[in-house]
């Protein structure tokens, strides 16, 4: 992907060499069925933390202020990840048409749990999402990690926690052309109001290079 990778200190990361599960798939942790991967059966736990995320690069733990991120990163020829505008094309701005046509709504929607399971986002559910998202501006986007996109959005964890302790989570996505960086938080009851501080713990980390 051509992105220098500068690890703070503070932060342990997880020593695979292939994708994993956040958590660690046992007996008692099967792998997640399709019903749950899309949220139509809910378990509990690591069964649904895995669901939720699926398979990831990397778990980083930063040991000074406890808290996880779950790192996803993803590459396509196709500098737009998006929908296909056709049906709202009237009714949207060309900056909207753009979002809608370059964001990941397919991995987006199924975080969210939303719309019509077993499926990809359509141009009304993406419409819906985008709604959502938190956009940081562009120099904000640049000088984070030398990227074009950057947004956030909540996660809903239902009730659920990793490692029994983080109930919380909040989702970033890094995006410059067709290389996308996905950085979910996972956050306790005692920390979570602290995201600004724990977003920043990140600037620079990744650096998309020219």
């Amino acid at each position: 992907m051509n992105i220098t990778f500068n690890i703070p200190k503070s932060f342990q990361f997880s020593n695979n060499t292939t994708t994993i599960y956040p958590a660690e798939i046992t007996e008692k942790n099967p792998l997640p069925s399709l019903a749950q991967i899309y949220g139509i059966e809910i378990d509990a736990n690591d069964v649904f933390i895995n669901s939720l995320w699926g398979m990831i690069t990397s778990v980083a733990y930063n040991k000074d202020k406890d808290y996880y991120v779950f790192i996803k990163t993803f590459q396509s020829s196709n500098d737009r990840n998006g929908v296909s505008v056709k049906t709202l094309a009237n009714c949207l701005s060309s900056q909207e048409i753009l979002w809608l046509e370059t964001l990941p709504f397919d991995a987006i929607k199924q975080k969210f749990r939303y719309g019509i399971p077993f499926s990809g986002a359509t141009e009304y559910e993406a419409y819906e999402l985008y709604q959502m998202l938190h956009f940081f501006d562009k120099k904000e986007a640049k000088n984070f990690f030398n990227g074009e996109i950057m947004f956030s959005f909540p996660v809903n964890l239902k009730g659920q926690k990793y490692k029994e302790k983080y109930a919380h989570s909040k989702a970033v996505v890094l995006q410059k052309g067709g290389k996308i960086i996905y950085l979910y938080f996972m956050m306790t009851n005692d920390n979570f109001c602290n995201f600004n501080t724990f977003l920043n713990d990140f600037s620079k980390v990744f650096w998309f290079n020219n």
